[in-house]
């Protein structure tokens, strides 16, 4: 199975609602984030102390950082469309290159992610996922839990 590299977005989600745990058990030895992620995480804490469990999950060896990109990642980020963040340009570039999974809720680095023929999870793909280990009850709970945190999307139902 591919590696899953997560994008702000998702491991917010389920931080938030207080599940990083299930992200950590569903992807196992296989959850990566970039260190500019993990920087907006740690700036994010602030106002949503919950974020730090990505932290945690690094500090535990559960979350593994990319802390450097290949000068062939540096040139698929300069050809990327001014419109995406640095963190969206590299979590493009780092999947396309390492043949990752990226998990994210952007729907522009979607499309684009897509169109370079990357694999990409939304939320609910990685609950999809889940149900099949933790049943489908329980993740419409986790779902209902990103609700109540605000999550700032319009989840779908769930295919369970």
């Amino acid at each position: 199975m591919k590696n899953v590299l997560l994008d702000t977005s998702t491991y917010s989600h389920f931080a938030r609602a207080g599940h990083y745990g299930l992200l950590e058990s569903v992807f196992k030895d296989r959850l990566h984030v970039l260190s500019l992620a993990v920087s907006e995480a740690e700036r994010g804490t602030l106002k949503y102390p919950e974020l730090g469990a990505l932290s945690t999950s690094v500090a535990d060896g559960k979350t593994i950082v990319i802390n450097e990109l290949t000068d062939e990642e540096y040139d698929i980020m300069a050809a990327l469309p001014n419109k995406f963040s640095m963190t969206d340009k590299a979590c493009i570039a780092v999947a396309k290159e390492r043949a990752m999974v990226i998990a994210s809720d952007d729907e522009d680095l979607l499309i684009e992610a897509r169109a370079r023929d990357i694999e990409a999870y939304e939320t609910e793909d990685v609950l999809e996922t889940a149900a099949k280990t933790i049943g489908a009850d329980r993740a419409r709970a986790v779902l209902a839990d990103m609700v109540k945190t605000g999550a700032n999307k319009g989840f779908r139902e769930l295919k369970v």
